[in-house]
């Protein structure tokens, strides 16, 4: 019977540990892990200023972003939900959050728009305009994988604080040309991640172990 009740506690535990590790996206420098989707996606800043068929060259074998590949709408919508917690809209409206819900999302993935400002003019786009750092303007704009016969769809995320206004993300914002590189806009690249089981499992693991051999020989 105590071998059985440690063989539950220590189950349910350790269910609650998997779901707690599983909620959340990684922040790992320059790309962010979902390991819900199993999903890594490179921050939209570091393609910035290049066309999709710039990218397109360089996701091959010897390429700057060899292994990587263009997201979907899918799977753009997908991570949108698995950040904010609930299904979001998949169609062609955008999605909108009342607010801050997404403001963190944009920082994991980056800034296009301060990318553009401190090109053009050495500083963000709140500085710019006046506004305290995270009180203005910020937005993730990315280009997806080639979905209509025109050019690839560019993805948003905006998170705009400023009076009135709302937070929203659209994975069918407009059609790009293939071959227009703009330094406000980036590109959404997924890869399949492997996310290392975090430190505080192995350890559980390890006395979990401990807990069922001193069960057995009691």
């Amino acid at each position: 019977m105590v071998f059985k009740s440690i063989i539950g506690t220590a189950c349910a535990c350790l269910a609650m540990v998997s779901f707690n590790v599983n909620a959340a996206l990684i922040d790992n420098g320059t790309y962010t892990s979902d390991d819900v989707s199993g999903l890594d996606w490179l921050d939209v800043t570091e393609t910035a200023g290049l066309s999709y068929n710039d990218v397109q060259t360089q996701l091959a074998i010897r390429g700057l972003y060899e292994g990587w590949m263009y997201a979907t709408a899918i799977q753009f919508n997908e991570l949108i939900s698995n950040y904010v917690g609930y299904a979001v809209n998949g169609g062609e409206k955008p999605n909108y959050f009342v607010g801050d819900r997404i403001d963190g999302l944009v920082v994991l993935l980056g800034s296009t728009l301060d990318t553009s400002y401190l090109d053009e003019f050495g500083a963000t786009f709140d500085a710019t305009n006046g506004y305290a750092e995270g009180d203005g303007v910020d937005f993730s704009y990315g280009l997806l994988a080639q979905g209509t016969d025109w050019g690839p769809r560019r993805a948003m995320i905006m998170d705009d604080n400023r009076e009135g206004m709302r937070d929203y993300s659209d994975a069918y914002e407009v059609v790009s040309y293939p071959d227009d590189p703009q330094i406000s806009i980036g590109s959404y690249l997924i890869r399949t991640s492997v996310v290392p089981v975090p430190a505080a499992v192995w350890l559980f693991g390890s006395g979990l172990i401990g807990l069922i051999g001193f069960a057995r020989r009691k």
